[in-house]
């Protein structure tokens, strides 16, 4: 939500993310605040895999 409302941000990934298509066995870490899961987790296709710690 909060990258929704901004005008600018930066994204820190690793190198191997930099692809037009992302690449499934590298592991992307998304930070969400508890009240936003329920909304993050309804843009993820069905099938991804998501893991909460």
């Amino acid at each position: 939500m909060a990258a929704e409302n901004s005008k600018e941000y930066i994204l820190l990934l690793p190198k191997e993310h930099f692809k037009e298509v992302l690449n499934p066995a590298v592991p992307l870490c998304i930070a969400v605040i508890p009240n936003c899961i329920e909304t993050s987790i309804k843009m993820y296709p069905k099938n991804t895999r998501l893991k909460f710690v």
